[in-house]
Formats: structure tokens, C-alpha cells, sequence
């Protein structure tokens, strides 16, 4: 690809996307029944106001104020960002990794939900990163730079170069983790407002402004410049931190000296440090029942498992009074998918069954899923056979004992759907080709889904 042809959205290309997109909700396929597309072909963007074309992962690229460019969801950009003036917007999708070779005349917002790995940052004045993934500085900001970053729970930054002598304005305020591994001098134009954690690995100087909610461990000294303006409310943790008198200095919690850069066995239990645990929620990505024989199987997912403490799962058969089934704990994987087998159902006799989840976050506070039924009587239970897959064909069964109206759905391993069909049922057994063309290579999940039940098939897509 020759790196000297820059692209730029113009307004014939500007109608030519909204037309193709007006035209791609109608894209469908048809066999012996009813289908419809209640959705978009392909994979969908987070973000449904992106206005530009992705153009490939090697391009060069200048945007204008209003535009808004997303990085799909398992892209890899490693092309070059020319402009990106104030009013403009780079989406970093979920998996979506953003690593550009140079990112220049950086004005405008990047909004991150999966890697971005910065290598140099060129005349960014004014440069605003909202990060709930991960961002890796592999260089430092230019001398003249002025960033505005705001890294929300569970995410993480790391600079792996030295921070030295900034001119730059950098404006921190953190909730997640940010850790430098490389010397850092703040300036008097910085500040850093810390509810996380804050980790100094190296010689540290500051000149600027630091506010401490949360802890800030350092691995060497801490000096601090005749600007210093530190206020702490929470932990700091360092070789000298008993030592640290200075008259910016105004410390209303703890000063606790690390032993070789260990953090201090005590940190854990100050009081303060826990109110940064995750307050939010645990959110459902999903939770589907199959009945396999005699037996229902649970699958479920959910967003940020860091935040979730566990799991309780319950059933029942009026839809009103829940019983326990079991208690899991939850892991640590973000990626976890949650498995468990109720095998009391044959002793029931019951014809519907009815489950919840339970879902209670590091805080102990609790919220509930919603609730999913699966019918037990075989003369209305859906099946959902995959008679074969291809790479860019999948071939179905499915029985409709009851000939009423299915729903069929592909989702990817973060929950999102990716396909949605209306079927009709005018017939008890059925045949469907599906084409996978526009369906990126990886795992998914093929739900089947009557008001009766639900079955699902795990299915492969390309090599």
C-alpha cells in the first residue's frame, strides 16, 4: 500500500456510505418459508454513528472535525494518523487493537475499548483519551504536548519510556491502574487526580499537582519540586515516604515505607483503599438454558468479571418462588463463559422450568438477571441440528413440533449478536443454508429460540 496517498472522507463518498448502509439492513436470504433481517449484514460497530469508512489497516488517514472513525472489532490498524483536528473521534472497538505509526496533529478524542499502543505523538495539543481497555506509551508525549486522560475502572495504562522534564500539560484522572516503568518528571503545568493505583517505578520528581484518593506506590524516592502541590487522602508507598515534609505537602491519610518496592502488608486494610473496589453493577452478556435429555445446561457471561464476587443461580417452577440451586464464585478471566448442569429435573415432573441469576459485585451489593424459561414438554421443545459448516456456509435442521415462529441468532464470544432471523413456522421439520461470507473468522454461538425454549450450538467459523 503506498503510504503517501492520505484518506480523506469526501461528500461524494460521505452519500455514497449512508446509501450502502440504508441498503445493507435489506440484505437477506430466502428458503422454503419466511425469512427476514431485523438487523444490519456483518459485524456490528459499538459505536452507530461511525461516519467513515474503515479503510484497511495500513492506510493513512487525515479526519475533519464531525467525523467519527471506528476500529472494527478484530482489526489490527498499523497505518498513520495524518490529522485529527478538535471535534473528531477515533473508536477503539471491543478486540480491536490501534497501534498507528505516528499519530499526528492529535486535536480531537480517542475513545478506547480494546488496545491502543502509542508510539509517537506528534503537535497533540489538546488530545483527549477515554480508556476502558488498555494503552501502552511506548514513547513519550512531544516536548509540547497537552493530553486529557481519563482511565475508568479495570482499565490500565503503562508508559514504558521515561516522562522527563514535561513541558507538556498532562492531565490525569484515574480509577483504573497506571503504571509507569520509565523515570518521570511532572511539570508544573500536570496534574494527576488518582481514585486507583498508581505505580512509580523509577526516580520520580513532581512539580505539578497530585490529588490521592486511592494508593500510589513508588519504587524509588519521591522528590518533590518547589511547585508540588500534593494532597493525600489515601496510601502512598515508598522507600522515603515517612520522610516526605514539604510545604505542598498536605497529607490527611496514610505514609507507609515500602521494604525493597513491596508493597506494605497494611495497605490492604486501610478503609479508604476499599471505596475504589467496582460499585457498578455485574452486567449480563448472556444467560441461555438448553435442555439435554433429562437435564438443563446454563450458559452465561458478563461484562468486567474483575467487578463480580459470585454467581448464585435459582430456579423455579411458577415463575415466583425461587429456590437455590448453587453458588459459584467468579473468576477472574474476563473472557469466562460459566457452565452449570441442573440434573434434578427428572425427578420433578414439572412441564416449565424457570431460572435467575443472582449476581453480587466486590461490594456485596446484588442485582438480578432476567428470568429464562424452558418448556420440559417434549411435544412443543424445539431441536436445532448443524448438518454441516464450511467456511463460508452453514447448514441447518431444526424441528418445530409446534409450527410457531423461531428465532435464530449468531452471537460472538463477547455476547454480541452478529445475525438475527425471523423464521416462520409452517413447517415441524425444516432446512436452512445460512452464508457466513460476511461473518469474521471465530467462535460463536447459534441460539435457536421458541416462547418454549432456547437450544444453542457452538460453531466454528473459518479456519
Amino acid at each position: 500500500m503506498d503510504r503517501k496517498n492520505t484518506f480523506t472522507l469526501n461528500a461524494k463518498q460521505r452519500i455514497t456510505q449512508k446509501l450502502n448502509g440504508l441498503l445493507g439492513v435489506w440484505v437477506g436470504i430466502s428458503f422454503s418459508g419466511l425469512l427476514i433481517w431485523n438487523g444490519i449484514v456483518g459485524m456490528p460497530s459499538q459505536n452507530t454513528s461511525c461516519n467513515v469508512p474503515y479503510p484497511g489497516n495500513e492506510a493513512a488517514i487525515s479526519l475533519q472535525a464531525g467525523d467519527t472513525l471506528c476500529i472494527p472489532m478484530g482489526e489490527v490498524f498499523t497505518g498513520r494518523i495524518e490529522k485529527l483536528p478538535k471535534g473528531a473521534l477515533i473508536r477503539v472497538n471491543k478486540n480491536a487493537i490501534f497501534q498507528p505509526i505516528g499519530l499526528w496533529e492529535a486535536e480531537g478524542s480517542i475513545d478506547n475499548h480494546g488496545l491502543i499502543v502509542i508510539e509517537d505523538i506528534l503537535n497533540a495539543k489538546g488530545l483527549k483519551l477515554d480508556n476502558k481497555g488498555k494503552i501502552e506509551f511506548r514513547h513519550a508525549p512531544g516536548r509540547d504536548a497537552k493530553l486529557d486522560i481519563l482511565n475508568r475502572l479495570d482499565a490500565s495504562i503503562t508508559f514504558l519510556s521515561n516522562i522527563s522534564q514535561l513541558h507538556a500539560k498532562l492531565n490525569i484522572q484515574n480509577y483504573g491502574d497506571v503504571h509507569f516503568e520509565g523515570s518521570v518528571h511532572l511539570g508544573k503545568e500536570s496534574k494527576i487526580e488518582n481514585k486507583g493505583r498508581l505505580v512509580l517505578e523509577e526516580s520520580t520528581v513532581i512539580n505539578g499537582r497530585v490529588t490521592n484518593f486511592g494508593i500510589v506506590q513508588s519504587y524509588e524516592k519521591v522528590l518533590l519540586g518547589p511547585k508540588a502541590n500534593i494532597q493525600n487522602h489515601c496510601n502512598i508507598v515508598a522507600p522515603n515516604a515517612a520522610e516526605i515534609s514539604h510545604k505542598g505537602f498536605n497529607n490527611n491519610g496514610s505514609l507507609l515505607s515500602s521494604v525493597g518496592g513491596e508493597l506494605d502488608k497494611n495497605l490492604e486494610a486501610q478503609d479508604c483503599a476499599s471505596r475504589f473496589k467496582s460499585s457498578k453493577p455485574v452486567v449480563l452478556q448472556f444467560f441461555r438454558p438448553q435442555l439435554i435429555e433429562d437435564f438443563a445446561q446454563l450458559k452465561w457471561q458478563v461484562e468486567n468479571s474483575s467487578r463480580a464476587s459470585y454467581f448464585e443461580l435459582q430456579r423455579s417452577f411458577d415463575n415466583n418462588n425461587f429456590s437455590s440451586l448453587d453458588r459459584l464464585e467468579a473468576s477472574e478471566k474476563e473472557d469466562q463463559v460459566y457452565k452449570f448442569l441442573d440434573a434434578g429435573l427428572r425427578y420433578e415432573g414439572e412441564s416449565m422450568v424457570y431460572y435467575r441469576l443472582k449476581m453480587t459485585n466486590s461490594q456485596g451489593k446484588a442485582n438480578y438477571g432476567p428470568v429464562v424459561e424452558m418448556v420440559l414438554n417434549d411435544e412443543k421443545s424445539i431441536a436445532l441440528q448443524v448438518a454441516e459448516l464450511e467456511e463460508s456456509r452453514l447448514s441447518l435442521r431444526y424441528k418445530n413440533p409446534a409450527q410457531e415462529k423461531l428465532e435464530l441468532s449468531l452471537t460472538d464470544e463477547q455476547g454480541t449478536e452478529v445475525k438475527k432471523l425471523d423464521l416462520a413456522g409452517d413447517k415441524a421439520i425444516n432446512q436452512l443454508d445460512l452464508d457466513l461470507t460476511d461473518i469474521p473468522a471465530g467462535n460463536y454461538t447459534l441460539s435457536l429460540s421458541s416462547q418454549y425454549s432456547t437450544q444453542t450450538e457452538e460453531i466454528k467459523v473459518g479456519s
